[in-house]
């Protein structure tokens, strides 16, 4: 085996060694009981509504937390909480912006954070991009609504309307991210070749093989060759469209044919749903998922010809 490029060398140990430190599993609460500790006149809670939408949905996701959101909860605007002088449409941010991004919403190292999103079709889609977002900056009194809003609502759980809450600034101060816990296009490219992790890619069925284009019209749909398939909607059960139970989730990479007792890094479409392959593999038992936050809108554009396969593209489509 070739030793890794100059660039690799931060993430190198993860390779040779064990993870010193297991990132923690997410957790989840039921509608049920949020509805109830928001119905308290003392909650100490901070909900955070955490909805994005693909633009091609054409969806206002800061339009529909004004007509409806959470009683007593802000918005996160992950169009903003991303490095906004990158070209890659959802790059992670840098911990100063991240620490102002927080603490504009209120937010302080103390705060308890259940996070949420709108998403009817899913269940959830955004959210675990956010609970990715804090654990990656160190945020650890953090949750997740099972269901989302849908959930909730379905619950009669207390909502209200109205304009985005401009809650009184706090200081909030965040941790470097661990270098075995993102992936870079670099890295992602030595482990083509050394075949170290799994990649396992979040997208939907038809948009990994080719058949089904990326939001984005201008790019090939399609795959990084050696790469497997499991739609992040597999995580959820079909009916209540909340978190399988970790037997649930082991099932769904098993069918797929991902091995959970060998390393694996998760990729999407622009960093959004591979977000729940870090979340799922967590609640697995696994000590740590990498992301690969630039996913396949980076790789196609860069990665050589013989590393991807290509479908299709939107805006070829009559």
């Amino acid at each position: 085996m070739t030793e890794p490029p100059s660039c690799c060398q931060l993430n190198w140990s993860y390779y040779r060694h064990s993870i010193k430190k297991k990132m923690d599993p997410p957790k989840f609460v039921p509608a049920e009981w949020l509805t109830q500790e928001v119905l308290k006149e003392d909650c100490k809670l901070k909900i955070v509504d955490a909805t994005w939408h693909i633009p091609a949905w054409k969806r206002d996701a800061i339009a529909e937390h004004e007509s409806c959101h959470i009683k007593g909860s802000v918005f996160m605007d992950l169009r903003e909480v991303r490095d906004t002088e990158s070209d890659w449409p959802n790059a992670i941010p840098s911990r100063e912006h991240f620490e102002n991004c927080m603490g504009k919403l209120g937010i302080s190292n103390d705060s308890a954070v259940v996070l949420y999103d709108n998403n009817e079709q899913f269940g959830m889609y955004s959210v675990a991009r956010a609970w990715v977002l804090f654990k990656l900056f160190g945020h650890n009194h953090i949750a997740i609504l099972d269901g989302g809003l849908p959930r909730y609502l379905k619950s009669s759980g207390p909502t209200e309307s109205g304009p985005l809450a401009t809650p009184k600034q706090v200081v909030y101060k965040a941790e470097f991210i661990k270098a075995d816990q993102t992936r870079s296009f670099e890295q992602m490219l030595f482990n083509w070749k050394e075949k170290l992790e799994q990649v396992v890619d979040a997208r939907s069925a038809g948009r990994f093989n080719g058949t089904s284009p990326e939001p984005n019209p201008n790019l090939p749909s399609g795959h990084m060759t050696g790469s497997i398939s499991l739609p992040f909607m597999n995580f959820f059960s079909a009916d209540s469209r909340t978190i399988k139970s970790p037997e649930g989730l082991k099932e769904a990479f098993q069918q797929a044919g991902v091995d959970l007792d060998k390393p694996l890094v998760a990729m999407c479409g622009s960093g959004i749903t591979a977000c729940w392959i870090v979340v799922a593999g967590l609640l697995c038992s696994m000590k740590t998922v990498p992301l690969y936050d630039n996913s396949w809108t980076e790789w196609v554009q860069l990665a050589p010809a013989h590393t991807k396969t290509l479908g299709v593209k939107g805006s070829d489509i009559k």
